[in-house]
């Protein structure tokens, strides 16, 4: 048994990285699928693969949907850019071995284009819709797979004078396959393929979806995690993040992150823990588009 699952992540390596070779930067679709929602992740820099211990493992790495134990909700809600809107609803449930999670995301905003004049020209409407639906499960006693289906939607109205409208709209499916494998003395490690599937047409040209090939890692120090993630994807050619959570007491965990993509990002938050509740809050300064707000509440039993 174990010869066959050394087979496997053999193959699972070798696969990504075949594909890492060949990956380079480029335009991509549903831009949904890469912002951050969950407060907790966000706080962490997003570096959540090699931990991904909870429900909102259905993004981050599915393979962790299998140590989830019991039910599992949360509801976050995002202050993003320019008055822009995201919520987003998770859940998690524990089945015999299985650990299964769903997840819906919807981004909308509203903007309107004017004359220099101040006279307007037209109204813009956009919506982007994502659900995700994820199962987790153990292979070995400490390894474990996963496979989440994301079903991605967008939607562009333009409301112009003289009675002109256009309406702009496509959608597509993606998959994410995980692998993750719990250490010893507190370590975890995962590995991710995110967004594997055909690209969205809202326009003139397809565009693919952010694929990405991830490694990441999780360790726990006394009262401290430090959590670590790397990946190529078609996006970007190499990015890495990194964050830190410490436990400071019973009911208060004080987070930071770092985000090296196009640009070093950092983030701060922090974690309220009350008998079945949690409550988290991450703070995102962008230097010229402002500040970011997230704030989850979740509760398991």
């Amino acid at each position: 048994m174990i010869k066959k699952i050394q087979l496997t992540v053999i193959i699972f390596l070798f696969s990504a990285l075949t594909k890492i070779t060949y990956a380079g930067p480029g335009t991509v679709s549903g831009q949904l699928l890469g912002i951050e929602n969950a407060a907790k992740v966000s706080a962490l820099g997003g570096a959540y693969a090699g931990l991904s211990d909870d429900l909102n493992a259905v993004s981050y790495n599915p393979a962790g949907l299998a140590q989830i134990y019991g039910t599992e909700f949360q509801f976050t809600h995002v202050l993003y850019y320019l008055d822009t809107r995201i919520n987003s609803f998770t859940y998690g449930q524990r089945l015999g071995k299985l650990g299964i999670g769903f997840k819906w995301k919807m981004l909308s905003a509203e903007d309107t284009g004017r004359k220099s004049s101040g006279a307007k020209i037209e109204n813009f409407d956009i919506t982007m819709s994502h659900y995700a639906f994820g199962v987790g499960f153990p292979v070995a006693e400490r390894y474990r797979v996963g496979f989440t289906m994301n079903i991605i939607s967008e939607k562009y109205e333009v409301e112009g004078i003289n009675n002109f409208t256009e309406d702009l709209s496509d959608s597509g499916v993606g998959f994410d396959i995980g692998w993750h494998y719990t250490g010893f003395r507190g370590s975890s490690y995962g590995m991710v393929i995110r967004n594997m599937g055909s690209g969205l047409k809202p326009a003139d040209e397809e565009a693919p979806l952010p694929r990405q090939y991830v490694v990441g890692g999780a360790h726990r120090m006394n009262r401290f995690n430090f959590l670590w993630e790397a990946y190529i994807s078609n996006q970007t050619n190499f990015a890495w993040k990194c964050g830190i959570e410490a436990n400071l007491s019973d009911n208060f965990k004080a987070r930071a992150g770092l985000s090296v993509i196009t640009k070093t990002d950092f983030t701060l938050g922090f974690g309220i823990p009350y008998n079945n509740w949690d409550m988290d809050y991450a703070f995102f300064p962008h230097q010229d588009m402002g500040i970011v707000h997230r704030i989850s509440l979740g509760v398991h039993f």
